[in-house]
């Protein structure tokens, strides 16, 4: 039997400038793409923007990078609210579906071995405990196709999957992601215990 009955997959933008760092960086965009993991279908979607505090007026570059616009993040909620939003939507998700073991999906572990906890940090508020642990995909893809240190475009290509959408909106890279794990899983990839990451290891 499989680990887990579905995947939330989750790919958050943040604040960013080119060539200057921002610091620290907060999250913008919080999607959630829920994947049924016997068909690999998309179930459902979510996304909410959300409103940085420390630098509130995006730079140009960040929002050439992500196409997230002014209006967008200054209509949103700020993260703490955005964070309650997407978990309550989740947990709606898993009792309609009646799904029993979910398990976040990244590309990287940047998302939630970095970028949370940081943005958690700044709001004074812990982790959520079902955020410490996660797939990052590039691990089921080095044990499916073999290579390893690849992007996202990369495996798409390597797959035969067109980008969709723009990347780096984190909606569209969280539908791509999903498209690669369904690809995974058709040709198949199974996800085990020891391709997990967790918020303490380090991972590639």
């Amino acid at each position: 039997p499989q680990l887990f009955d579905c995947y939330a997959v989750l790919d958050f933008e943040a604040t960013c400038d080119n060539p200057r760092q921002l610091r620290p960086q907060e999250v913008i965009e919080l999607p959630i793409v829920l994947v049924d993991a016997t068909t690999g279908a998309r179930v459902n979607e979510f996304r909410t923007y959300v409103q940085p505090v420390i630098n509130p007026t995006l730079t140009a570059f960040c929002t050439e990078l992500t196409g997230i616009r002014q209006v967008s993040v200054d209509e949103a909620p700020q993260f703490s609210e955005a964070l309650l939003q997407a978990t309550a939507w989740l947990d709606e998700q898993l009792e309609a579906h009646g799904y029993q073991n979910c398990l976040f999906v990244t590309c990287g572990d940047w998302d939630l071995r970095q970028m949370l906890p940081a943005q958690c940090v700044l709001i004074g508020q812990h982790v959520p405990q079902r955020f410490g642990r996660w797939l990052n995909i590039k691990n089921l893809f080095r044990s499916v196709a073999g290579a390893s240190k690849v992007g996202m475009e990369a495996m798409l290509e390597i797959l035969g999957l067109p980008l969709e959408g723009h990347h780096h909106s984190g909606l569209d890279d969280s539908r791509n992601i999903a498209r690669i794990l369904a690809e995974l899983f058709r040709r198949g990839g199974r996800v085990e215990l020891s391709m997990l990451s967790e918020a303490d290891k380090a991972s590639s």
